[in-house]
């Protein structure tokens, strides 16, 4: 085993021991992560993690239900085979944009999910879908 000097995040110099240097950044980045979170209840991260993925999806949720009728009066127009209301470019726009709207929130939950630290998730922002 090697031991490597190392500085923390607080600019305060460490020892560590590790097989690779690798290894003893990632033992230092570990004990720093686990510092961080010490005076975090783990319900506390948990219930901010839940409301931004409420969040999240709360917004594609509305712009799918906002947007619900339009795909609903196209697909009966060309059921019937009268004039549609939309053109096929447009309603081909709105089908992307509602796709759009599913995609970003997933990833929105994703990155939300994959957040440890409270700092971290406060840093999340949550885009407004249109």
């Amino acid at each position: 085993m090697n031991t490597y000097e190392l500085i923390k995040s607080n600019g305060k110099k460490i020892i560590v021991g590790a097989e690779t240097k690798e290894e003893a950044e990632q033992i230092l980045a570990n004990s720093e992560l686990v510092q961080a979170n010490k005076d975090i209840p783990a319900e506390k991260l948990a219930l901010k993690k839940e409301q931004l993925i409420n969040e999240a999806k709360s917004s594609a949720i509305q712009f799918l239900d906002k947007t619900d009728y339009l795909v609903q009066r196209h697909f009966e127009e060309v059921t019937l085979k009268v004039e549609t209301t939309l053109t096929e470019k447009e309603y081909k726009a709105l089908l992307t944009k509602r796709n759009k709207a599913r995609i970003d929130s997933n990833t929105e939950e994703a990155t939300i999910k994959s957040k440890v630290t409270l700092k971290e998730l406060e840093a999340v922002k949550i885009s407004e879908k249109k």
